[in-house]
């Protein structure tokens, strides 16, 4: 029984895709690519979404630029790796927020 309902819960997860967005060949890309890695884990316990990480290959005028689906939601490699963790988690958690008002009807939560 309680595996069914851990089976439900799972399929119903919200899945999200974060991206790294600058070249290839970049020092900052490549480290922010693997601080996503190292936060992927504590994302999806704070939000209990499924964390789905990409890097998009594009020259821009700034980089790395983080999104979150299409969003961009940072420009430029953070500090460490904790400091993109609270970027992307307030982000997320602002999003989600929202995302439930709109779908609860007139008067929110």
């Amino acid at each position: 029984m309680v595996e069914n309902y851990i089976m439900v819960s799972v399929m119903k997860q919200k899945v999200v895709r974060i991206s790294v967005v600058g070249p290839k060949d970049s020092y900052p890309c490549y480290t922010g690519y693997l601080w996503l890695f190292e936060i992927k884990e504590t994302l999806e316990e704070n939000t209990g979404c499924k964390i789905v990480i990409e890097w998009e290959n594009q020259k821009v005028d700034v980089y790395p630029q983080f999104k979150i689906e299409d969003k961009v939601v940072l420009r430029g490699l953070p500090s460490d790796a904790g400091f993109l963790l609270e970027v992307l988690h307030s982000y997320l958690r602002r999003d989600l927020r929202s995302e439930r008002k709109t779908n609860s009807g007139p008067g929110g939560i």
